[in-house]
């Protein structure tokens, strides 16, 4: 149950922070309008937020709202799983 609790954790996090195919698939040569929002997620929005329209505190605000998204996920598992974090004795 710890392994299937910890890798669950992590393809959550995974899951909530991706970014590279997205944003790959994005900014191909083939992209035409508004297909960029189409493939958009949380990670993308921050990163455009605050590098292509440089407002770096509104994407700081966006890292800490994705910070704790993630993070109320995982409590939420862990406490319909009836998990902790004690090892097993």
């Amino acid at each position: 149950m710890p392994v299937l609790t910890y890798v669950v954790i992590t393809s959550l996090i995974g899951g909530m922070q991706i970014f590279d195919i997205p944003f790959v698939i994005s900014i191909g040569p083939g992209v035409v309008g508004e297909v960029e929002k189409a493939l958009s997620t949380m990670v993308v929005y921050l990163y455009n937020t605050g590098f292509r329209y440089n407002r770096m505190g509104y994407a700081s605000a966006i890292s800490y709202v994705l910070f704790i998204i993630t993070v109320c996920f995982s409590v939420i598992y862990l406490r319909i799983t009836k998990t902790s974090f004690r090892s097993v004795e």
